[in-house]
């Protein structure tokens, strides 16, 4: 088994180790505990007497979501809009969902949803993708509860 990293010059075979464990004669490459560098493609060459086959298998390791929610309080005045903000990020890129007392929210006269797709937040995850979501409540009323509202 050969790790290609970028591209073929940037080969590296690799061994036994605590993290590469191989079975079945190197056919079977087990990576334990699997980490974020080991996502790429690897190759597979077996060789004999009557010549030479290669395959290739890409490996791409998820990334659990992290939601990062704005939980300050806000105040907002009556007939005026008011805009909520929530980002996640992960591999691959999460989706977002607004719920208000347990109901999903859509868009309507009243909600509208946007949601733009950008380079991850976390600096210790550099290839994750986040998404942003911003909910707008248009002409606030009195009566508006936002106490059971999330993302």
């Amino acid at each position: 088994w050969e790790f290609l990293p970028d591209s073929e010059r940037d080969l590296e075979t690799l061994s036994s180790s605590d993290r590469h464990m191989f079975f079945d004669n190197r056919h079977s490459l087990r990576l334990n505990p699997v980490r974020l560098e080991d996502a790429g493609r690897y190759r597979l060459t077996a060789i004999n007497n009557g010549g030479t086959a290669t395959a290739y298998i890409d490996i791409s390791v998820l990334v659990e979501p992290e939601i990062n929610e704005n939980g300050d309080p806000i105040s907002v005045s009556i007939g005026s809009r008011m805009t909520f903000t929530c980002t996640a990020d992960g591999i691959p890129t999460p989706s977002l969902t607004w719920y208000r007392n347990g109901t999903l929210l859509t868009d309507s006269e009243r909600w509208i949803i946007t949601q733009t797709v950008g380079p991850g937040i976390r600096s210790e995850i550099p290839t994750t993708e986040s998404i942003m979501s911003n909910l707008t409540l248009v002409n606030v009323r009195e009566s508006d509860d936002f106490s059971q509202l999330s993302c």
